[in-house]
This record gives structure tokens, sequence and C-alpha cells, in this order.
């Protein structure tokens, strides 16, 4: 039996998702150089932009031109060298030009993606005015793409919720970590700053096991067990359960994964656990 355009595109869906999903894994088991490799051949050949997939494909040429700009932004974030950042900025552009061949709501969302990873690497670079514009752009496109993400009903809905949930409860996050000027500042623009809620969706996305589930998990450990002690909070026993919670999934998930090694040592000297300290930078393949 023949299968519809439908059936065919999600089972194409299905397919590329688990080479992203790949992608990912060798990411968070610093395999970078092994990422780049699976994320590029999924959009670009030699330098140039491979033609789209047919009527019947979803067209995601985006999401790998994300995940590559993604391994991009780790390394740039890791060195803070200029050439690395600019390199990030120009994966980034790529992949957010990849995001207009048409009007899906994956398309939009990513979209939006692109901008605040932009606007996070101009922060770095000091360029304040530029990431001023990303970020403002980047979260007027994602607010107004809840109640769509909320209704949607296709195969990629788990991928679509998660992503959506990750940047609004980073956007959140960062918010209400601000000076209260700042805070009322930012609720002008349409930034409301609830930590709370903010927390419960990066959980949500972490939950989800989906592409950028290991990205909450990330963000999960960092805010309680770095951002809060640099913020002179201490973790509850809750908040400290959780962290244990999410660097086992790590840990068994990502083997050797520098990020759950790195929070996992954080982790024991906040219980106050004596540890060795291990030389990370051999567990890197650059």
């Amino acid at each position: 039996m023949e299968k519809t355009d439908s059936s065919a595109r999600d089972v194409y869906w299905k397919v590329e998702m688990e080479q992203c999903h790949k992608g990912i894994h060798k990411l968070f088991t610093n395999d970078i150089r092994g990422a780049e490799a699976i994320f590029l051949q999924g959009f670009m050949k030699d330098g140039v932009i491979l033609e789209p997939p047919g009527s019947e494909k979803r067209d995601l040429r985006f999401a790998y031109g994300m995940g590559n700009a993604i391994c991009s932004f780790i390394l740039g974030v890791a060195t803070f060298e200029k050439d690395q950042l600019d390199d990030c900025l120009e994966r980034i552009w790529i992949a957010e030009k990849l995001t207009h061949v048409n009007d899906w709501l994956g398309n939009r969302l990513m979209g939006g993606l692109c901008y605040l990873i932009a606007g996070v690497i101009r922060v770095i670079q000091h360029s304040w005015i530029k990431a001023a514009y990303c970020i403002i752009k980047s979260w007027r496109i994602i607010q107004y793409l809840g109640k769509e993400c909320e209704v949607y009903k296709g195969v990629e809905r788990p991928e679509i919720i998660s992503c959506h949930e990750l940047c609004v409860g980073v956007f959140n996050l960062v918010v209400s970590l601000l000076p209260p000027l700042l805070v009322k500042v930012a609720s002008v623009l349409g930034f409301h700053g609830d930590r709370k809620k903010a927390l419960e969706l990066i959980h949500n996305c972490w939950k989800a096991e989906a592409m950028f589930s290991p990205v909450a998990a990330a963000a999960i450990l960092s805010f309680h067990l770095e951002i809060k002690t640099f913020l002179g909070e201490e973790c509850s026993e809750e908040e400290l359960a959780l962290c244990e919670e999410v660097l086992v999934w790590g840990e068994k998930k990502y083997p050797g994964g520098i990020v759950f090694i790195f929070n996992r040592a954080i982790f024991i000297s906040l219980i106050k656990i004596p540890i060795k300290v291990c030389n990370s930078s051999s567990h890197w393949n650059l």
C-alpha cells in the first residue's frame, strides 16, 4: 500500500531526527568534531548548501544547521576566541536563512532560537546594541508561538513543544536574575521573569527526551549548582535531589560527558564530600 505524503513525511522526520539526536549525543559525550560531521552532512556538501528535499518530505536542513552552529557555540564559549565566536555567528545566520523556506511552525520557532543564540554571542562580544536587537527580535518571534505550539498535532509535536518551553524558560530565568530596576524595564518589553515558571518549563523540556533535553539538563544544573552559589543562595534539599536525578540521567545517557562530570564535582563539593579533581581537557575531541 502506497504511503500518503503525510505518512512519508512522518517517516522522513523520524529518520532525520534520529540523526540529529546522534549528533547531540556525540556533542554531549565530548566528540564535537564527530557531531559536526553528522550535522554538516544534513545541510551542506563541499561548502555548498544542499537542495531542499521533495515536497513529500519535511525540509530539516535548518535543524542540521542549528546543530552545527551549537557545536561552534560551545567551542566559542569555552575559548572566548573572537574567530570562533564569529564562526558561530556565520553558522547561525546560515541556519536562520534555512528557516525561511516556508511558514511552518518549526521553521519560525527555530528562527527565534537562532536570534536568541546570536544575542548571547553578541553579549559575550560586548556588542550591546546588536545583542539587544537579537534578543528582542527573538522574544517577539517566540512569545507569539505559544498557542500554536500547544495545539500542534503533528509527529513533530514533542520537539516543537520542548524547544518552545526551553526558549521561554531560559528567557524568564535570565530576566529573573536581573536587578529589580532592570526587571521593570524588561517587563515593559514583554519579559516577565517568573523564575518558578521558568524552571518548570526547562524541567519539562528535560523530561521530554527531545533534541534539546540535554541542553535543558545543563541549564538546570548550571542554575542550581553554579548561578545560585554565585548569587549567595543555597540549594534546598528538594533542589539538590533534582540535581542528583538530572546527574544520574546525564551520566547514564551521556557517559563521560564533561558537562555532567563538571557538575557532579560541584554537586559533591556542595554536599561536603571530598573528591579527586580530574583533568577535564583530556575528555574533549576537538
